[in-house]
């Protein structure tokens, strides 16, 4: 893994690393504030032979003195010491508690012992340090061999007396806080990597190249927050000079290339779940095409869950399920969106009981082929790929699909299973729309650095030109009556 990968991690995860990072810092901080401050005081004892006059028998008791050292430290807190200097110290002590507060250490190559004693009173903890340095200088002399006049032959000198100290030893914040802080920094990164590791979301265009063998049409951002009521913003509509419209004339060009709108074609857009844009890319698309001068047909053909209606602030109760049903004909509900006489739109119609078997019907087959010679391009919004198989159904009947994945919210694996359903319905995948939720809002940066965030004025739905009968493409003729419930028959009738 390369600095620029661990740049990026950071980067998807700093949310969970800082959570982590301040929970270790607060914790190491309220472990120091809760603490029980306790002071700790030492002495030092220099411990000697008291005899010899040559060379060699001071060498030789240096040696012996060193040695015993080990001895020493042991016997400073041993209970012979200690039990006499709780009888000695002018505050109430046990031996059982100062042998929890009095420590010693040797330092390496020297005859010196350090004793350390700790307690919340840091005038007693400089006092027990002291009298266990006097005690144990009087007991070492006391075991020592004696010489031939039954002196000690150990001298024991107190080099260091311990000083009353002015700061608890017990708790250090400072240190503390510094050793949350760092791991709390390994630990953040640690579970940010790993977490990363563990994660199979789609995250960019990479992650689409490794899972399916089709090229990233395009890139769109989606605000996080978005209010989809009548008359939301739709950027190639409303904000045109933006950089979210920009985007979706990229992918209508690239579809293009992919010779998907340079003639008559039909093109499903869907996705492998719910809210990763497929609806929003669709109508986007569908603009994008008409400012082109492509005369375009939107049909929503999600049966389930429509929202182009709602989303258009057009008229859903009569639309494509009316169609399959027999119930109405084509003219009576396709309707035009905006200038031009460009965009049309056959929404989704009521919600039918039966949404799987109205689109694999024969009717909808025949629908499809009958509109794609009559449009530059027909645009089909279908279900989601993973909760149901619609838009596999509807795919194999059109120039191919274009499959929308949610940065973020769809994994590899779900994206994976959605291009092995299209291809199993017979369907051409012509590639992939990487849908980003960057923005919280409808602003955004135009061309040269300007920002707009406010829509233009768009026309009126109820002010759009009317839909010229002569000219539409497809009459579906036979038209039954509720009672009857006769096949729907359709013919072309071009004007």
């Amino acid at each position: 893994m390369t600095i620029h990968t661990y740049a990026q991690i950071v980067r998807r995860r700093w949310r969970i690393m800082l959570g982590l990072l301040a929970t270790c810092v607060i914790a190491a901080l309220l472990w120091s504030v809760t603490t029980t401050p306790m002071y700790r005081s030492s002495a030092s004892v220099y411990f000697s032979l008291s005899y010899g006059n040559s060379a060699v028998d001071l060498s030789q008791g240096s040696s012996y003195t060193q040695a015993q050292m080990e001895s020493y430290a042991m016997l400073a807190t041993s209970p012979r010491v200690l039990g006499e200097v709780a009888t000695m110290l002018p505050f109430p002590a046990t031996e059982a508690q100062l042998a929890r507060e009095v420590s010693t250490s040797v330092a390496a190559g020297t005859v010196i012992i350090h004793i350390s004693a700790s307690d919340r009173s840091p005038q007693h903890a400089a006092a027990i340090a002291n009298k266990v340095t006097d005690v144990l200088g009087v007991t070492a002399k006391s075991l020592s061999p004696k010489d031939s006049r039954g002196r000690p032959t150990v001298d024991v000198y107190a080099v260091g007396a311990a000083r009353v100290p002015t700061k608890p030893a017990v708790p250090a914040t400072k240190r503390n806080v510094a050793a949350g802080f760092l791991g709390g920094l390994i630990l953040a990164f640690a579970i940010g990597v790993l977490r990363d590791k563990l994660d199979d979301k789609v995250r960019c265009a990479a992650d689409l190249s490794d899972v399916v063998d089709k090229p990233v049409l395009g890139e769109v951002t989606m605000p996080r927050r978005s209010r989809w009521s009548g008359g939301a913003q739709l950027p190639v509509r409303d904000v045109p000079l933006s950089g979210r419209a920009e985007s979706y004339r990229k992918l209508r060009t690239n579809l293009r290339f992919m010779q998907v709108g340079s003639g008559r074609s039909s093109v499903v857009i869907t996705s492998s779940e719910e809210s990763e844009g497929k609806t929003t890319t669709a109508l986007n698309l569908a603009f994008a095409c008409a400012e082109a001068g492509d005369r375009v047909l939107l049909i929503d053909a999600d049966l389930r869950k429509p929202a182009v209606a709602q989303r258009l602030g057009i008229e859903g109760s009569a639309g494509l399920s009316s169609i399959l049903s027999g119930l109405s004909a084509f003219e009576d509900v396709v309707q035009p969106s905006g200038a031009d006489n460009k965009l049309f739109v056959l929404p989704s119609g009521a919600v039918p009981p039966n949404p799987g078997q109205l689109l694999s019907s024969s009717q909808m087959a025949v629908l499809v082929q009958c509109l794609a010679d009559d449009y530059d391009i027909v645009i089909l919004d279908c279900p989601p790929l993973g909760p149901v198989t619609d838009a596999a159904l509807i795919a194999h009947l059109t120039s191919g699909a274009v499959l929308v994945a949610g940065a973020g919210s769809v994994s590899q694996s779900r994206l994976a299973e959605s291009v092995r359903a299209l291809e199993q319905g017979g369907a051409k995948l012509l590639g992939v729309v990487l849908a980003r939720k960057r923005f919280r809002s409808g602003r955004d940066r135009t061309y040269g650095g300007a920002e707009s965030g406010r829509h233009t004025t768009a026309v009126p739905q109820a002010d759009a030109p009317e839909l010229d009968s002569p000219e539409l493409p497809v009459e579906l003729v036979g038209k039954p009556s509720v009672r009857t419930g006769a096949t729907v028959q359709a013919s072309v009738r071009r004007g």
